[in-house]
């Protein structure tokens, strides 16, 4: 509410995210007998309530599962930003190796070790399956991460990123020999980000002219126009024209923009914008966690994680980059781009504002300006553009958590045990467009079926779909009659 005046604190909010709409149980009678679930059906005939739809509970719980997962993504980011400066020429698959190399769960574990924090740790002496943590290791390992994964969000948001950093490499190197070591991990994360493009802008060419007006209409000038160019660069745009042994086409192993000849050897990872969409997906994760965390002030965990992964899916992310005027700027050698709707300019959109992220992370670092200015983009072209509507009409629930929440909830309320799984029916289509048919199962039963571009597309339709049958989709209001108020 400090960050958020205008926002409504957590009480008034229930009301928006979980109105009591009960629902008669007389029509999911009827789609579960047509689905042969006959059992589920008689176990509800002995039941005498209704199902509302999908409750969140509010409540004010002082343990540590909100800060939890705000600590996961402060680490992420730290050891994201390390990793990105440590290895200036690895690719993604580099780096992402030399993250798990300092976050996971064996090492946050001796982490927590190392600082004492289990002996300062309040839990019970049962997980929740009903086992003794004294006889459970592995359970022991979970809760000593989980304790140094809410101690790192207590000090980012008391302290900020820097003290996050400082804090993880004495745990990386704890030891007095290990000096160096430490020094020269916090002197990379602070070291300015030189970008191998180092050309000026160019008003004459066309694409630095969008980026350019992208820069006049976001607000946001660049120090260093090639990171902005690097971001907005795919690397389809890097072609081998005539590379002996490697014929024509696109090849991952050509070094040069297509026309300036062939040579051998592999690309440079930096001229494009694979690298920085991989830092600006753990400054997304966090920015929006962040966000989360403080539009619900008062909740538990569930609508911080609910709503945080409503704001960062694919299809937010390329409204906001279009909005942004972001599509006129990527420069790509894909002639799919163009075809609006395609996957292939959907990923592109999306990989594109998340490299802007990173760059505008890394070209405001210096000045110790990375995140906010990160957490202000966001907030603006983003969060607050879809957090009401999100809110409003309930889409903070994707379909098929939407379907396992309601089997979850039927099960509590009768006893009958239902349980979802989907299974590919059917794919057709060229390489480059497949087609996935997708059926959705309750207990063995086929309930509903859809198709998308991909397996996870389809999923989602074929839940839609299941939900709609069982008639526990969210009912459109009715429009008022003329004249009606």
């Amino acid at each position: 509410r400090r960050l958020h005046p205008g926002r409504a604190p957590a009480a008034a909010l229930v009301e928006r995210l979980c109105p009591a709409q009960p629902r008669p149980l007389g029509r999911l009678r009827e789609a579960l007998r047509r689905c042969g679930l006959a059992k589920a059906v008689s176990k509800l005939d002995r039941e005498t309530h209704c199902l509302v739809d999908l409750p969140l509970a509010f409540a004010v719980e002082p343990h540590n599962s909100r800060l939890e997962a705000l600590g996961d993504a402060v680490l992420s980011v730290v050891a994201s930003h390390h990793a990105f400066a440590a290895f200036p020429w690895g690719d993604e698959g580099v780096l992402s190796d030399a993250r798990c190399g300092v976050i996971g769960t064996k090492l946050f574990a001796l982490f927590s070790l190392q600082l004492g924090l289990p002996a300062l740790l309040h839990h019970g002496d049962r997980t929740p399956s009903g086992a003794l943590y004294a006889d459970a290791t592995d359970k022991r390992e979970r809760l000593a991460m989980e304790c140094l994964e809410s101690f790192f969000g207590a000090i980012y948001l008391d302290r900020g990123l820097g003290p996050c950093r400082s804090l993880l490499a004495r745990l990386v190197f704890p030891l007095a020999r290990d000096l160096p070591l430490r020094r020269a991990w916090l002197a990379a994360a602070r070291r300015p980000y030189s970008p191998p493009d180092t050309a000026p802008r160019d008003p004459e060419a066309e694409e630095d002219a969008a980026m350019a007006a992208f820069e006049e209409a976001s607000g946001i000038k660049f120090r260093h126009f090639g990171l902005l160019r690097q971001a907005f660069t795919h690397p389809s745009v890097y072609h081998a024209v005539v590379a002996p042994g490697l014929g024509t086409g696109w090849h991952p192993s050509a070094r040069v923009p297509l026309g300036h000849g062939a040579v051998a050897g592999g690309v440079d990872p930096r001229l494009h914008n694979q690298r920085l969409e991989w830092l600006g997906d753990a400054l997304l994760n966090l920015a929006a966690c962040d966000f989360a965390l403080h539009y619900f002030p008062e909740s538990h965990e569930e609508p911080v994680t609910l709503l945080r992964t409503a704001l960062v899916n694919n299809a937010v992310l390329i409204g906001a980059a279009v909005r942004c005027g972001m599509h006129r700027c990527v420069r790509h050698k894909d002639a799919l781009f163009e075809e609006e709707g395609s996957r292939t300019r959907g990923k592109m959109l999306a990989d594109a504002f998340e490299a802007f992220l990173g760059a505008l992370y890394l070209d405001r670092q210096p000045l110790g300006l990375g995140l906010a200015a990160v957490k202000a983009f966001t907030a603006a072209t983003l969060f607050e553009e879809e957090t009401d509507a999100t809110v409003d009409e309930r889409r903070w629930m994707d379909p098929k958590a939407r379907l396992q929440h309601c089997l979850n909830e039927f099960s509590a309320l009768t006893g009958a045990r239902l349980s979802k799984t989907f299974e590919l029916l059917e794919e057709f289509g060229p390489a480059h467009e497949r087609m996935y048919v997708v059926g959705c199962y309750i207990n063995g039963a086929l309930v509903a079926s859809a198709r998308g571009l991909s397996i996870t597309d389809a999923q989602m339709g074929a839940a839609l779909r299941a939900l709609e049958s069982l008639h526990l989709a969210p009912e459109e209001p009715e429009e008022p009659e003329e004249g009606e108020v």
